[in-house]
């Protein structure tokens, strides 16, 4: 059990290090100017609430006293099997990838809007990993696979859709962008596959949670 509580603090505070990092000034800065640097910084920011989110999970499986029971049992009825949880990561990842937002958000004079930003993708990113155990397989493999379609089209349109879409990101870094955001719709559709209905399964029927199966 000891070794266990230290893996998740490490995983929790690697996730924490990279959230704080991606935000840092000079990321800031660099992003302003470099289109993948931005849409980087928000992968470090989504990887680091992951993390983070992944951290939590295990907490269901270290305590099991009445009150946390009691908790477990509210937190799934409010999430009804990570429904709402995936619809809100989905819903601000694409909102905040729409171009002429995505560029707002980077004008003189919107550092709040940018940190707003920041903070959906790390707060839902953490739910949506937090209320895995009460997601069926079925959904998980759902999700992934229209997630990982999605960023692979997005990226697609981005490519073909001519230049100026992100003005005044340069138009070659726009091509960029679109082959990244398709390489990693690709990898959350093949690597992502593996780590959530392989791994993670894995460990929560090994490890825990403990959750009724009265719980929707």
């Amino acid at each position: 059990m000891k070794t266990f509580h230290t893996k998740t603090l490490t995983i929790a505070l690697v996730g924490t290090a990279l959230v704080i990092v991606s935000s840092t000034e000079i990321i800031d800065s660099v992003a302003d100017t470099n289109l993948l640097v931005h849409h980087g910084q928000h992968l470090l920011i989504i990887l680091g609430g992951t993390m983070i989110g992944y951290a939590i999970t295990s907490l269901y499986g270290i305590e099991r006293n009445k009150t946390w029971s009691r908790v477990n049992s509210v937190w799934a009825r409010l999430n009804r099997r990570g429904y709402i949880a995936g619809a809100l990561f989905m819903a601000a990842f694409n909102f905040w990838h729409i171009p002429s937002v995505f560029v707002f958000t980077i004008l003189e004079g919107n550092e709040s809007i940018h940190f707003l930003e920041h903070v959906t993708f790390f707060s839902t990113s953490v739910l949506l990993i937090a209320v895995t155990p009460f997601m069926s397989r079925a959904f998980k493999a759902l999700y992934i696979f229209v997630f990982g379609n999605m960023n692979s089209m997005m990226g697609v349109l981005y490519s073909v859709s001519g230049s100026g879409l992100f003005y005044p990101y340069p138009a070659y870094q726009q091509d960029q962008f679109g082959f990244l955001m398709s390489l990693s719709g690709l990898l959350t559709m093949t690597l992502g596959t593996f780590l959530y209905l392989y791994v993670g399964e894995r460990r929560l029927t090994t490890q825990g949670p403990t959750i009724s199966k009265s719980h929707p």
